[in-house]
């Protein structure tokens, strides 16, 4: 990732657009995010959690395309979640897998990242099915 602009760019060229500043204050040198209130301080644990959130749907939506592209729908989201039709026969356990297979790849960008995935199948999306 790279800062520039006051935005940061993500490694497939989309961004975290903030309005940021290097600043030197009272409190010391830090990245400072324009607010309707003025500057304020963008603390490291916010900045780490919203790239962390940002990669991890990243990670997540190009799994999505390389699941479409091997002819599933992809019919929701949410967060790093991905509901995708499979046939309910006798090859939808292989299809799960792959999907799996899929969701944990380590992106080209972030190499031995360790991944994982759960999936849960179903004839409807519930929280809670058991999970393959």
């Amino acid at each position: 990732m790279t800062v520039k602009d006051g935005s940061i760019y993500l490694p497939n060229g989309s961004m975290l657009r903030y309005a940021l500043e290097w600043k030197q204050d009272d409190n010391g040198a830090g990245w400072q995010q324009k607010t309707r209130q003025g500057w304020a301080r963008l603390y490291g644990a916010k900045l780490v959690e919203q790239t962390t959130q940002a990669l991890a749907r990243l990670t997540a939506a190009q799994a999505m395309l390389r699941i479409k592209r091997a002819g599933f729908s992809v019919v929701g989201t949410s967060h790093d979640e991905a509901w995708v039709l499979v046939p309910d026969n006798d090859q939808s356990d292989e299809a799960a897998e792959f999907i799996r297979q899929e969701m944990k790849a380590v992106p080209e960008w972030l190499p031995g990242i360790p991944l994982d995935a759960e999936i849960t199948v179903g004839h409807r999306y519930e929280k809670g099915l058991s999970h393959a």
